[in-house]
């Protein structure tokens, strides 16, 4: 009997933690003494949080702030790799600089998880290489079909179905080989997409149990709960984004980050400022003259830039065009703690506002 009730008491305090005000914590850190878990990103870092409900000890391996694409770690990043009881790591070519540590980390026995690897065909698409196809790696299913207020399937997004834009825009012209080390023309940031990590949630809570040592029932209990949560974000931006004419769901942004975003809630990315899916590329001259025509064409009245990167390029771009304004969105990483986009929830929200009210 003590040994039930010692249980549900330790249960009961985890629970506790799961949604408490991390606000006074640097973005992609946590502050518990629990086995450690390293993200790459601060976002990844999180999604494992919230998982965990404090469970871990989590930890971002690239710094708040920071460009995933461009980072590359130190020897002490290294070692701290090293000693994680689990990686959890974008995976689909967004790690570019950091892709080779990884590689090497992993080759040398360190349990690593690459989110990519546990989303299915129907959201990351096709090109991303195998391994794509039905994961259900923990007996969890993903396809019950929760259909929201309008008509969505959550766990398909057929474009046939409801929230149709006028336009028809399949946006699914990823072309990346599933390698952290090039891009091709493919687009890895499917987490704009909630649905995409939502569909990769079980996954992570199976890998935490499994590799880190945490509690099954209560890493089940912050899963269903995170879920939710990001259920109820997905309908609060289709909401903002239906009071936005479609003739104004068109963007303009830094660089080929937006296909999941646009995608999901029926957008037009009309052009990019960096017309790769990596930050590394330079725009050239003749390009920015082309794009700047198109904004003119295409009435833009907002050009997307985002924080995790110089906005120099873009705020040229916009000089070109008389009455465009430029606005940041967090993309690769999380907001300063205490902003709109300290989480991941947030940042999805926050950037909903964002886009809509810079369009409309």
């Amino acid at each position: 009997m003590n040994k039930l009730i010692l249980g549900v008491t330790g249960l009961l305090v985890v629970l506790a933690s799961c949604g408490s005000d991390n606000s006074d914590q640097v973005a992609g850190v946590s502050q518990s003494s629990g086995p450690l878990v390293i993200a790459t990103t601060t976002i990844w870092a999180d999604v494992v949080e919230q998982v965990s409900c404090g469970q871990a000890n989590v930890e971002s391996i690239v710094p708040a702030g920071s460009d995933p694409h461009s980072f590359e770690p130190s020897l002490q990043d290294r070692g701290r790799l090293e000693e994680a009881t689990l990686i959890i790591r974008t995976g689909a070519g967004l790690e570019e600089a950091l892709g080779d540590t990884l590689d090497v980390v992993a080759d040398n026995g360190s349990p690593t998880f690459a989110v990519s690897d546990h989303i299915g065909a129907d959201l990351l698409g096709d090109d991303f290489g195998d391994g794509h196809q039905g994961h259900d790696d923990d007996g969890h299913e993903e396809e019950e079909g929760h259909e929201d207020e309008e008509g969505h399937d959550d766990d398909g997004h057929e474009d046939e179905g409801g929230h149709e834009g006028e336009e028809g825009d399949s946006h699914d012209g990823h072309k990346d080989d599933h390698d952290d080390h090039a891009h091709a023309d493919g687009d890895p940031h499917f987490w704009l997409n909630p649905l995409a990590v939502i569909e990769a949630l079980p996954h992570i809570a199976e890998a935490l149990v499994e590799h880190s040592g945490l509690d099954k029932e209560a890493t089940d209990e912050c899963l269903e709960r995170y879920r939710g949560e990001l259920e109820a974000v997905d309908g609060q931006i289709i909401e903002l984004v239906q009071g936005l004419p479609v003739e104004k769901r068109k963007l303009v942004t830094s660089h080929d980050a937006f296909s999941y975003f646009a995608e999901r809630y029926k957008f037009d990315v009309v052009g990019t400022v960096i017309p790769t899916a990596s930050t590394l590329a330079q725009p050239s001259a003749g390009h920015l003259d082309e794009l700047a025509d198109t904004i003119g064409e295409e009435q833009i009245s907002t050009i997307f830039a985002e924080s995790q990167h110089s906005t120099d390029d873009v705020d040229a771009l916009a000089e070109r065009v008389p009455g465009v304004e430029v606005v940041v969105l967090s993309v690769g990483t999380l907001g300063p703690p205490g902003t709109d986009a300290d989480s991941y929830a947030g940042l999805l929200l926050n950037n909903a506002e964002l886009i809509v009210e810079g369009l409309r």
